[in-house]
């Protein structure tokens, strides 16, 4: 029997990690959403609400981590196979789940992994969108 994978061993791919920023912002800033007041009025300002960036502290923790893409290579191929028995007739095993193991532990069974720069960069940048 001959499975084909998209994939092969020795093929690069990329993954998104968090890293330490070079120049890391201070520890508290002022938080932007409420300017450091910790409350926002409501719309016809009879009411003060916490702030929900700072949760009404006027300060917040900056995030010293940016998500990075890094390049690793495809170092294993586990195929899960399944057959079908429909009335007595088993048919030929066919591929249902095909994980790649890679270099690096952590994105073990191919979760996190893209297949090209391009894509591993726009996933970090999207991380990055979503702390900042």
């Amino acid at each position: 029997m001959k499975i084909e994978t998209e994939h092969s061993i020795g093929d690069p791919v990329w993954y998104v990690i968090w890293k330490d920023r070079e120049t890391p912002f201070l520890s508290e800033s002022i938080c932007p959403l409420c300017d450091g007041g910790g409350h926002l009025q409501t719309v016809k300002g009879r009411y003060a609400v916490a702030c929900p960036k700072c949760e009404g502290s006027g300060t917040y923790h900056a995030i010293n981590k940016v998500a990075v893409a890094k390049q690793t290579e495809v170092t294993g191929i586990v195929v899960r196979l399944g057959s079908e028995v429909h009335y007595g007739d088993e048919k030929e095993p066919e591929a249902r789940e095909v994980y790649y193991d890679t270099a690096k532990p952590y994105v073990l069974g191919g979760a996190g992994l893209y297949w090209s720069k391009e894509e591993a960069e726009q996933e970090a940048e999207r991380r990055n969108k979503e702390v900042g």
